[in-house]
């Protein structure tokens, strides 16, 4: 078996699969289903999104959110451009969540509304009140002061949290407008 997988990035992993695999099955979460081409396009549209939105080699990005499509796709978009993926245990509640972004000086955090019996919403306004006061993109927080982007999986979320979707989305148009655009494999 060949171990010539361990020598590459993520980026490249995500084109390697893209370019052996193309039109094959890779994921297969709840129902959505995507190809090798559709999980490296969403993944590099996020990872585009989050460059745009500040996120740059070497910083943190909390991942705070059960399995899902957008956990996988923070999982390769994250490493990908360079940035370290801070993954956060579910279970975890207000003073480890404190704790872990606090300790991280986590730039960005991904995360779900949570579980039905654990809103994570309440349990990050609960540590940091002024949360209903930011707005996207621009969080300035005294509790977390290296925190300015918080990005929200699904439909209910706080005015200050930017929807996973529009992240994926602007990176995905910036990356059909950028003239220098070009994998980050190729980078």
């Amino acid at each position: 078996m060949s171990q010539e997988w361990r020598e590459h990035t993520f980026s490249q992993a995500l084109d390697r699969g893209r370019n052996a695999h193309g039109s094959r099955l890779a994921i297969v979460a709840g129902t959505h289903r995507l190809t090798f081409s559709e999980l490296a396009d969403r993944a590099e549209s996020l990872a585009r999104g989050l460059i745009e939105s500040g996120v740059r080699h070497g910083d943190c990005v909390a991942l705070w959110s059960s399995d899902c499509l957008e956990w996988l796709l923070a999982r390769w978009a994250v490493p990908a451009i360079g940035a370290v993926l801070v993954p956060i245990n579910t279970r975890f509640r207000d003073e480890e969540i404190r704790y872990i972004l606090g300790q991280s000086d986590a730039k960005a955090l991904i995360m779900s509304r949570g579980i039905p019996s654990v809103n994570y919403y309440d349990i990050l306004s609960r540590i940091d009140p002024g949360v209903a006061a930011y707005t996207q993109g621009g969080w300035s927080s005294d509790v977390f002061p290296a925190l300015k982007l918080v990005i929200g999986i699904g439909d209910s979320m706080p005015a200050s949290v930017t929807p996973f979707t529009d992240a994926e989305t602007q990176g995905r148009e910036l990356r059909a407008r950028d003239d220098v655009y070009q994998s980050f494999a190729d980078k």
